[in-house]
């Protein structure tokens, strides 16, 4: 708006400068509301009225319909469509189409003011360059303005990613994660006749641990058996927690034998550490041991793993059972 009072007075209209001069202080009314949380649509509704006022006021100072201010009117529906309201960006349409008609009216039964601008040509060049540089600007900050929404968008729906597979307090797959995987390599197993094995692990007197230690300290044991489990896993195993003080670890390609192999080392890992901080207690695992049987559900290998958990847990704990039979 200075540059344009500038222009204008250079170019021997002082009334049109005067014009400019005075929507600064809509402008100044507008920065003040949007300081305020609360008023900022109010602050965008000033700002789109003192353009809206400013932009008719040239139209009818600097020729009418044919005045290089008339295509500045878009201006109004961009100020507050900006604000993510379409509506009130149409209205604004409305308001400019509406007030073009009645100047045209205007104009050809009583006529415009003396047009004082000496160089109209050079007004229209300063102005059509002026307005194509506000457009470019517009649509580099829409599209800044885009880029980031989308950012935000791919960071919400990671988080909700991770929230719907991975479980809060050990960062490992949650039951609903664990299930789907394991009917995927229940697929997989059974379409390359490949084995498929299931160890449930469950930590021994966790209740006792919680109700003499605390929580705290409950949720640290927690943490340590995951990272300790997940350290003897193999890539392209799928380790997570079943729910509570139990987890469960899929082991895709791999028989019966292997897996109890794996859940041994799995135990005596557990066994021989500690959580880490003053004060933590020693646990241990039982462990239970499954191999799918092709054709049957997949649910069926949790129980038979299950199962052969609760045997280990009958015969004195810190063991691998595999259906019934002692391993350790």
């Amino acid at each position: 708006m200075p540059l344009f009072a500038g222009v204008y007075a250079w170019l021997g209209d002082p009334r049109a400068a005067t014009v400019c001069l005075l929507a600064l202080t809509g402008v100044a009314a507008s920065a003040f509301l949007a300081r305020q949380p609360d008023r900022i649509p109010h602050a965008r509704n000033t700002l789109a009225a003192s353009v809206f006022l400013l932009l008719l006021s040239l139209v009818w100072l600097v020729g009418g319909i044919a005045s290089p201010s008339v295509a500045w009117l878009s201006v109004c529906p961009m100020v507050a469509a900006a604000g993510g309201s379409r509506d009130r960006g149409l209205r604004w349409v409305a308001a400019s189409v509406l007030a073009m008609l009645a100047v045209y009216l205007y104009e050809r039964w009583i006529g415009l003011p003396a047009v004082l601008v000496r160089d109209l040509p050079l007004l229209y060049l300063v102005g059509n360059t002026c307005f194509i540089l506000l457009v470019a600007l517009f649509l580099v900050r829409y599209e800044r303005n885009n880029d980031l929404a989308l950012a935000r968008l791919s960071e919400a729906m990671a988080t909700i990613q991770r929230m719907a597979t991975l479980d809060d307090l050990t960062g490992l797959c949650n039951r609903r994660e664990l299930l789907r995987v394991l009917e995927a390599e229940r697929e997989r197993a059974e379409r390359y006749q490949l084995p498929l094995s299931v160890c449930v692990l469950d930590i021994d007197s966790f209740k006792r641990v919680n109700d003499t230690f605390g929580h705290a300290v409950g949720d640290e044991v927690l943490r340590h058996v995951a990272d300790t489990v997940q350290a003897l896993a193999r890539t392209t195993d799928c380790f997570g927690r079943y729910g509570g003080e139990e987890f469960l670890l899929v082991l895709g390609n791999t028989d019966l034998p292997g897996a109890t192999e794996l859940a041994e080392r799995v135990r005596v890992a557990v066994m021989n550490s500690r959580a880490p901080g003053p004060g933590r207690p020693a646990v241990t695992l039982s462990i239970g041991v499954a191999r799918h049987v092709h054709g049957e559900p997949i649910q069926r290998v949790i129980e038979v793993a299950d199962r052969a958990l609760y045997t280990a847990k009958s015969e004195g704990r810190n063991q691998v059972r595999t259906g019934g039979a002692s391993v350790a």
